[in-house]
């Protein structure tokens, strides 16, 4: 399945030069005030046109508004499984940062791939909470349920004022550990009498612009994640609930959740869809990363849910049918997977930046004359990072699966797999 969320910029470009075929089919939110996009129409792609209002859940006036909000969700699905069934490309053309379009794409990306969290962790884009449900709904309706995450691990997501409650109560036992964020101008929560295993951490809620006006830097700001990360492996090896709290139980607090599921359960999702809550998502990335690299330093297998994290077979087949795709000229070798890394079993660390078709066929050659799929301990493979494509904003590997680390430095995680598999030699090109 192939996804392509585009300017208007691009879908013009694509226009132009006839590319917009009956192989491609177009999902388009438009403004009722603005009407039908008309050069849209005069293309050749398979079209769904979706007269819509950009409203979320903050904009409904009941609950019972949502049953008959989007009333045409169920058609976006039966257009979206005929166009995949049929192999097209889907295109979504994203009108001045339709939130709607994107929670259309988030939907596809999580019901076909697993990968809705590609669009919601990513910073430049703002998915409508609502479309996504209920496109991710109706796309269960008619191609047929997915099957939940196994939850390994229990989370909860409170506020400063909830958790002071919890501690009166004296629920807080010896089963239970609790992250508490606080801002660095405030005092901590006090948490003495209870049994619960704390982490009590100072963390303003800041965005990328603030962080770089006070920081300067993504690398100075929420330092403490590894330590985070440690703690919270420890506490989920002895099968701790941990209940994340911030001042209002929607960013901090509920960004270490998702961290959490989505490191063990593959379901971070299930927070950043939540019309609750509002990950900070530096915090977000910063402990998922820590996770990965605690994670690879310690055994967790027990405690993680396998089923998001591809094999070395699938990511070899991956390799393999690009290199195949460029010799044979359908694919023009540019852009695509660019970064490959690579660890065998005579313990040598095969590092590639491949940039062109003639190096790609070059490099790739001379690997697969030498080493096939069980030769091969660890696979990493890394896309060009296209504003087009979601799916391809992070990069993947079978130790953890896909690395949802933003802009947040790689350099602890790598290290840790060179360790951990023992890498003796480095093979570089670039």
């Amino acid at each position: 399945m192939k996804l392509s969320v585009l300017s208007n910029d691009d879908v013009h470009m694509r226009i132009n030069n006839n590319e917009l075929n009956d192989n491609t089919a177009v999902i388009c939110f438009y403004s009722k005030a603005l009407g039908k996009p008309k050069e849209l129409m005069k293309s050749d792609a398979r079209m769904l046109l979706i007269p819509y209002d950009d409203w979320d859940y903050d904009d409904l006036v009941c609950e019972d508004d949502y049953d008959f909000y989007f009333p045409k969700a169920r058609k976006t699905a039966e257009f979206i499984c005929s166009a995949v069934a049929d192999g097209c490309e889907l295109i979504c053309p994203d009108d001045c940062g339709s939130t709607a379009i994107l929670g259309c794409a988030a939907a596809i990306l999580e019901y076909y791939e697993g990968r809705g969290l590609d669009i919601f962790a990513n910073e430049s884009y703002i998915p409508n909470k609502l479309v996504y449900r209920k496109v991710y709904d109706a796309l269960c309706e008619v191609c047929g349920q997915k099957p939940k995450p196994e939850n390994t691990i229990e989370t909860a997501i409170t506020s400063r004022n909830q958790m002071q409650k919890l501690i009166h109560s004296g629920k807080l036992d010896e089963d239970t550990a609790v992250i508490s964020f606080h801002d660095i101008a405030e005092s901590p929560i006090y948490f003495g009498g209870t049994k619960a295993s704390v982490l009590t951490l100072a963390l303003d809620d800041l965005g990328p612009t603030e962080i770089s006006e006070r920081y300067g830097s993504l690398t100075r700001y929420f330092t403490k994640a590894g330590m985070l990360a440690q703690f919270i492996v420890a506490m989920a090896a002895k099968g701790k609930k941990i209940i994340c709290q911030c001042e209002m139980g929607m960013s901090r607090s509920a960004a270490c959740a998702a961290a959490i599921l989505q490191y063990y359960c593959g379901s971070g999702i299930s927070i950043f869809a939540d019309r609750r809550y509002y990950p900070n998502r530096i915090v977000f990335q910063k402990l998922f990363a820590a996770l990965c690299t605690a994670g690879v330093q310690a055994d967790v297998s027990q405690r993680r849910t396998q089923a998001a994290k591809p094999t070395v077979s699938e990511l070899y087949d991956v390799m393999a049918q690009e290199y195949a795709d460029i010799v044979s000229g359908k694919n023009d070798g540019y852009g695509g997977l660019i970064s490959y890394m690579i660890v065998t079993k005579d313990k040598i660390l095969h590092g590639y930046d491949l940039w062109n078709s003639d190096l790609k066929i070059s490099v790739l050659k001379h690997f697969f004359e030498r080493y096939g799929k069980d030769d091969i301990e660890y696979i990493c493979l890394g896309y060009w990072r296209e504003q087009s494509m979601p799916q391809h904003g992070s990069d993947i590997d079978t130790e953890t699966g896909v690395l949802y680390f933003g802009n947040c430095s790689e350099y602890g995680y790598f290290k840790a797999i060179k360790s951990k598999y023992g890498v003796t030699q480095e093979d570089w090109v670039d």
